[in-house]
């Protein structure tokens, strides 16, 4: 997976715009945004302790197989790395199994 710019100007100008205020002043944007990076980091924490209880269904299996296949990926790892995601994603959500909308 590539990471790519998003192509909405206004995301581009908020991301330029954070990035700006953060090279200026480091110390007051680690104040801004601290609040907000506190929640994520307990919703992470409480995410990594679901993750070993998510169910990943066999319909779900076999949908990330058949993707995998479609794009002509002979290893196993990318099915792999998708299951992993699509579980992390669950946990992230509060959800106790993985759904397609995660895939």
């Amino acid at each position: 997976m590539d990471v790519v710019a998003p192509l909405d100007p206004i995301e581009r100008q908020e991301i330029v715009e954070r990035r700006i205020a953060f090279e200026r002043d480091p110390s007051r944007f680690h104040t801004e945004w601290l609040e907000l990076e506190q929640q994520f980091s307990d919703q992470i924490v409480s995410a990594r302790k679901k993750i070993p209880h998510i169910v990943c269904s066999n319909e779900i299996l076999a949908q990330i197989g058949r993707a995998i296949c479609e794009q002509n990926v002979r290893s196993l790892r990318a099915d792999l790395a998708a299951v992993r995601a699509s579980i992390t994603y669950a946990a992230l959500a509060g959800d106790a199994t993985v759904v397609p909308d995660q895939l």
